[in-house]
């Protein structure tokens, strides 16, 4: 045993210290992050990511208020800048892309093809480290790991800047600070008042029950070969209607839709559209789909 010089003892106690701060740090682990991000003040972009953005503020932020203006402010002050690829899709400028669905993996895949003229023409440059995310030079695939978080962050990238980069800027007011929220008819707006959204055309015929004969007579209307169109049977809150949801866009097919309704009304049924149906109920729920990531 012998007593430390001055310069061992200050050598020991960095050491500790150092280890001390990576305990400390392994113990705070994505809130480091997280503080990052808060302090960059940079745009932030997710797809769909609504109950992203609330899991990290309950995780990594004080308790979420219960104040819906507040909860506004508190969110812009941290992230002053949002963009959600999925309400980006609902544009005019793409929605007609997407007639079955635009999840994440079917915009990332149809943005990859070259011969897809309304995706911008950017090229992305992967980090070596990151290999894997690359096209096969053989068989000019791209691997596809959805659900790793570093594959769907940089595929939400990707997507954005294909949709994006050559936005003008009364695109880019539309969309900023504008997250869709899943299975509800309206975009959760950030720094004003939320709004409906208009991504398809609802209508609505207030039935009995499903074994009522206008659900059938509904059906053979609309679901012709011709047309691409969904129809819902909704019982929620006693609420007993049939939901028709217009996929495919078009003059021909948004006349023949207002046809089929004015007959519909002249048979002396309730036919409401979106907007009347919406003001009565608020939410409009579709029935379940598989997961919409």
């Amino acid at each position: 045993l012998r007593n430390l010089t001055a310069e061992e003892k200050q050598a020991f106690q960095n050491k500790k210290n150092e280890l001390n701060q990576q305990i400390f740090d392994d113990q705070l682990g994505f809130t480091l992050v997280w503080e990052l991000l808060t302090e960059a003040k940079k745009p932030i972009i997710g797809h769909n990511f609504m109950l992203d953005i609330l899991f990290m503020m309950s995780h990594f932020n004080d308790q979420i208020t219960y104040e819906y203006e507040k909860f506004k402010q508190e969110l812009s002050s941290m992230f002053p800048t949002i963009y959600d690829t999925k309400t980006i899709s609902f544009s005019k400028r793409f929605q007609h892309l997407f007639p079955s669905g635009n999840s994440l993996g079917e915009i990332h895949q149809l943005s990859c093809n070259p011969d897809q003229k309304d995706f911008c023409d950017v090229e992305i440059i992967l980090d070596e480290r990151f290999s894997k995310y690359k096209v096969d030079e053989e068989s000019k695939e791209q691997s596809h790991v959805y659900h790793e978080a570093g594959y769907d962050a940089y595929v939400t990238g990707h997507v954005f800047l294909k949709m994006f980069a050559n936005a003008i800027e009364e695109e880019d007011k539309q969309y900023r600070n504008r997250v869709h929220i899943h299975k509800c008819n309206f975009h959760f707006r950030q720094d004003a008042e939320d709004e409906l959204c208009y991504a398809k055309e609802y209508s609505v015929v207030n039935v009995q029950d499903k074994q009522d004969p206008t659900v059938q007579m509904i059906k053979e209307m609309f679901n012709q070969e011709h047309e691409v169109t969904r129809i819902n049977i909704n019982e929620k809150e006693n609420i007993k209607c049939v939901i028709i949801v217009l996929l495919k866009q078009g003059e021909h097919y948004h006349e023949e839709h207002k046809r089929k309704l004015q007959a519909l009304r002249e048979k002396g049924h309730e036919v409401l559209n979106f907007v009347e149906y919406s003001s009565q109920s608020c939410l409009l729920y579709t029935s379940p789909s598989p997961r919409d990531s």
